[in-house]
């Protein structure tokens, strides 16, 4: 195959052949290609064209005349149709198909009749005008086998193709514009001014993610770093100011902040996190003593309204568990409890006192006692679990699952205390009595 630069150049821009036995890579440069028929680059293949003069055969029997050059732009030459006008035009000759626009669609309008012909009856249509003009002044032929559709020139760059004729109010919008140039001419006309949010975050609207245009730099007033956002995160009203590192470490950034103090006495540091900011420092209201547990538990344990925020080793220690029942968030049932969290607490109808349940809750507390002083006079204290406590209550008449012991110990001493627990609790109080008679 010749891969001397010459007319045929048109035929590798506009439709790339699939020459068996191309060059990898350019002759001139050495880049890699992938099926380029010249077994030249786009760059190396323009400089080699600048050195081409005088009139040369194009593609599909059109003529080239390279002397005449346009002065602004020394790829717009003036070329022949080599169609049925035959008349010269200024066009770019790395785009150059060797048809004019009329001369496309006339030609793409006889073949696909001939091919109707063959195959069916082509239906009768209804008269229309083959050229439309638009308000803009774009022409549009109309394509004789499709008339809703019509062949168009882009201004800018010059390629044909086939759209819809356009309607309405897009008529008169329409610029002819393809869709590559009004991405790039959109490009070129993106804000590059500097925008100081009320937050204190500033966004760079002329730095861009090399990868994705569409995000932006900013300057995080969380972690004072640089960070890429997207742009239309910034049209948003309720934008924080941050980027997505911050946002993923601070869930609830707006909503807990400061401190908190709950009923039992501890105190919740929001505002104060971890190295990994992922643990929030928490005042035992117990033992005064500083824990830290994750910041997504404290959340969670905070909406429920009953949270007592003490530390584990308060509420494994027997000795400082009495405490934590007289600081308990629900005494005997009152309905006490911390301050509104985030809607997840109990609802109860507008106007209705909640109900004091504070003697029932002590008749069922002295008999749960009764029964595990019962149990430990016959079973060791660490066989004294929820079948022997339920087998006791069925033995007195009243039949209680085990599921069910969990619910009444949790709803009598505290929803952070277990059976096991509750127990230990029972007998210490047994033995105090026990040695002060």
């Amino acid at each position: 195959m010749n891969t001397t630069v010459d007319g045929r150049k048109a035929n590798v821009a506009k439709r790339p052949l699939k020459a068996e036995g191309a060059a990898a890579t350019c002759r001139i440069c050495m880049r890699p290609l992938v099926g380029s028929p010249t077994g030249l680059c786009r760059g190396c293949f323009v400089e080699e064209t600048k050195k081409i003069h005088g009139v040369k055969e194009g593609p599909r029997g059109s003529v080239i005349n390279y002397d005449d050059r346009d002065p602004n732009n020394y790829v717009r030459v003036m070329v022949k149709c080599g169609g049925a006008c035959g008349q010269w035009l200024r066009r770019k000759y790395t785009s150059w198909t060797g048809r004019c626009l009329h001369c496309t669609a006339k030609e793409r309008t006889e073949r696909d009749r001939d091919g109707a012909e063959t195959t069916k009856t082509v239906r009768s249509r209804k008269s229309l005008e083959p050229v439309v003009k638009l308000p803009s002044g774009i022409l549009i032929v109309r394509d004789a086998a499709e008339q809703k559709r019509g062949w168009v020139q882009c201004p800018k760059c010059e390629k044909q193709r086939c759209i819809h004729i356009p309607t309405g109010k897009r008529r008169e919008s329409f610029t002819g514009f393809c869709h590559r140039c009004i991405l790039k001419n959109n490009h070129r006309q993106a804000r590059t001014d500097v925008l100081v949010h009320p937050t204190g975050s500033i966004v760079h609207f002329a730095i861009r993610d090399p990868k994705e245009r569409m995000r932006v730099e900013i300057i995080c007033h969380g972690c004072k770093e640089l960070k890429f956002i997207w742009m239309i995160e910034l049209k948003r009203p309720n934008w924080s100011g941050l980027c997505h590192e911050c946002i993923n470490t601070h869930p609830p950034y707006n909503k807990l902040v400061g401190k908190k103090t709950l009923n039992s006495g501890s105190v919740i540091y929001w505002d104060v996190l971890s190295k990994d900011g992922k643990r929030v420092r928490v005042l035992c209201g117990a033992c005064e003593e500083e824990w830290w547990p994750l910041r997504t538990h404290a959340v969670s344990r905070n909406r429920n309204q009953k949270w007592t925020g003490f530390c584990p080793t308060c509420l494994r220690n027997p000795d400082t568990l009495s405490q934590r029942l007289l600081e308990r968030m629900r005494q005997a049932g009152s309905g006490d409890s911390n301050e509104q969290g985030n809607g997840n607490g109990e609802k109860r109808r507008p106007g209705r006192p909640p109900e004091d349940r504070t003697a029932e809750h002590e008749q069922l507390k002295l008999r749960f006692e009764s029964i595990v002083i019962k149990l430990s006079q016959q079973l060791p204290p660490h066989k004294i679990k929820r079948p022997a406590i339920a087998a006791e209550y069925a033995s007195r008449g009243e039949p209680i699952d085990q599921s069910t012991i969990t619910k009444r110990v949790q709803l009598l001493y505290g929803e952070d205390i277990s059976v096991a627990d509750a127990v230990a609790l029972v007998l210490s109080k047994n033995r105090e009595n026990n040695a002060g008679h």
